[in-house]
């Protein structure tokens, strides 16, 4: 079976392809993704709206400095 092919700018991406982006770890970015409300299941596939995501990210963690 062909391996399907991930796109990095895609709207709806995989857990490990934010994990890449943010360096941080799997429970830290589904937590991220859960409060913004960013998290899409299909049937037991994960996928993470990443518009909503670094939104959300940018706004919670940005540094006033």
């Amino acid at each position: 079976m062909n391996k399907p092919v991930r796109y990095d700018f895609a709207k709806y991406r995989t857990v490990d392809s934010i994990i890449k982006e943010v360096n941080l770890c799997r429970g830290r970015v589904m937590e991220i993704a859960k409060d913004a409300g960013a998290i899409v299941r299909i049937g037991r596939a994960v996928r993470i709206n990443s518009d909503v995501f670094f939104d959300y990210f940018e706004d919670k963690f940005k540094s006033d400095s």
